[in-house]
């Protein structure tokens, strides 16, 4: 059997059942968050892996009703409802994701900040093409920053600095759910998986025993990159306006594209964003301070820049 035979998506995360006995490989889905997840199981036993994906879609479906702020009684919409100085208690999980979110914020200099949904909301509201003012650009980039939430871990507690802060988690809750997805899987004995959100998140566990790892094709080309517990993130311009720089309030446009591979999905998907925006330089040192990290970003020019990219199997 050929060990490095491309998955058939956009950044490969639908695995091709004919490649393994299809009486061991079991495919199950779930529409949340505003996509559709999927997890492949290699397991001999159909009816324990259907039970365990159950329990993983049901664990995704209560986060979707912390995270989402378009979910009226979220716990981040209430964040966002708070005015200056009040406070709320928030689950363990919202506020482990709310630190995460803050070591991002200050480990990319304030590029990856998941309370600048305000800017978020201008561009696609102007995504016909309509000039966008400098001056509210500049007004919603003072107002947002994730220095602006004091978290107290004692008691998970919130308070908001600024009122004007929106909270978007969209660039790393569909990660978390999947590191969640996998202590979920563990806890069922099973180890052999992968689990994507929407193809942009992406979690492997260990590989069928036939392959080194689950092959994913990331550049539209031959190169072939098999995972095994590995997470990947994708980021790209195919949806418009949504990934903008919180410094300019400009949208991303030197690149089309950006991987990031890491040993947590949630960290691959906030930094698959965080790389569309970055310097090179910045990047760079980034991945050399993490060594779990590697990259793969393509720029509009056809030029490809990879990060910790040493062979072909990313363990």
């Amino acid at each position: 059997m050929n060990k490095n035979i491309p998955i058939e998506s956009e950044i490969a995360t639908i695995f091709n059942e004919k490649l393994l006995p299809v009486d061991k490989l079991h495919r199950f889905s779930h529409f949340a968050m505003a996509t559709v997840y999927e997890i492949l199981i290699y397991h001999k036993d159909s009816l324990y892996a259907k039970r365990a994906s159950i329990e993983v879609f049901n664990e995704i479906d209560r986060l979707e009703g912390l995270f989402s702020r378009f979910i009226e009684n979220s716990e981040i919409s209430k964040i966002n409802s708070l005015q200056t100085f009040e406070s709320t208690v928030v689950n363990p999980d919202t506020f482990q994701c709310l630190q995460d979110c803050l070591m991002l914020y200050q480990d990319s200099k304030g590029v990856f900040d998941v309370s600048a949904g305000f800017l978020i909301n201008l561009w696609k509201e102007n995504n016909n093409g309509k000039r966008i003012y400098s001056e509210k650009i500049h007004t919603l980039h003072e107002n947002s920053g994730m220095p602006w939430l004091h978290l107290e871990e004692k008691g998970y507690l919130v308070t908001v600095l600024n009122s004007k802060i929106s909270l978007d988690l969209g660039g790393y809750g569909k990660g978390f759910a999947l590191d969640k997805a996998a202590k979920i899987l563990k806890e069922w004995d099973i180890e052999c998986y992968m689990i994507h959100g929407g193809a942009s998140s992406v979690l492997a566990g260990a590989a069928p025993v036939e392959l080194e790892g689950w092959p994913v094709n990331v550049l539209h080309s031959k190169d072939v990159i098999s995972i095994k517990n590995k997470a990947i993130g994708a980021s790209g311009l195919q949806k418009g306006n949504h990934i903008i720089h919180p410094y300019t309030g400009r949208p991303a446009s030197k690149r089309s594209a950006s991987w990031v591979f890491a040993d947590s999905a949630a960290k691959a998907d906030a930094l698959s964003t965080a790389f569309m925006l970055m310097p090179k330089k910045e990047i760079e040192g980034y991945c050399k301070k993490y060594l779990d990290v590697s990259a793969v970003i393509n720029l509009k020019n056809g030029r490809i820049w990879k990060f910790n990219i040493k062979n072909s199997v990313i363990l």
